[in-house]
């Protein structure tokens, strides 16, 4: 059980660093866009 747990705990955090990194390239890019209209 405790195995278990911590293998959840590792994949819950590597699942919110990919979507933290997902949303850095689409506001990366929204901000290219934006200096690029300016």
């Amino acid at each position: 059980m405790d195995f278990f747990t911590s293998l959840l705990k590792t994949y819950e955090k590597a699942e919110l660093a990919d979507l933290v990194d997902h949303q850095k390239k689409i506001m990366s890019r929204f901000y290219c866009r934006f200096i690029i209209r300016v």
